[in-house]
């Protein structure tokens, strides 16, 4: 009996190019231009933003109709990995992602994304 070689299965190629889009339309949201990010920290000691990751907000649509969930790149250590490696040049710390409560422990479907300066010293260069 021969040797069988399988090089290719469409439906798990299909799938890994559309998680690989989902994932970079997502990060590319979660991005802030430099420019942009170094006026908000000048009057701010943090920029911040939210998430919401209720109903349609929750979903990146592909452009082949398949769906992913942010809230599910959130939890992802390879997407923090790539807010870090996008930040961290510009002496940006990233805290998070985080999932909000409220209070009495309920989820409220909305993550929070933390950046500040590493350092005191200037981060404009």
């Amino acid at each position: 009996m021969g040797w069988i070689y399988y090089t290719s299965v469409s439906p798990i190629d299909e799938q890994n190019n559309s998680f690989n889009e989902a994932f970079d339309i997502f990060l590319k949201q979660c991005l802030i231009n430099k420019d942009r990010l170094i006026q908000q920290l000048s009057n701010n000691q943090c920029f911040r933003f939210i998430i919401k990751t209720d109903e349609d907000n929750d979903k990146i649509l592909c452009k082949d109709g398949k769906i992913f969930l942010k809230s599910k790149f959130l939890i992802n250590k390879n997407f923090k990995k790539c807010l870090i490696d996008y930040y961290k040049p510009m002496g940006i710390y990233v805290k998070g992602p985080k999932e909000i409560f409220r209070r009495d422990g309920t989820i409220m479907y909305r993550w929070i994304i933390e950046l500040m300066p590493m350092y005191n010293s200037s981060y404009t260069s």
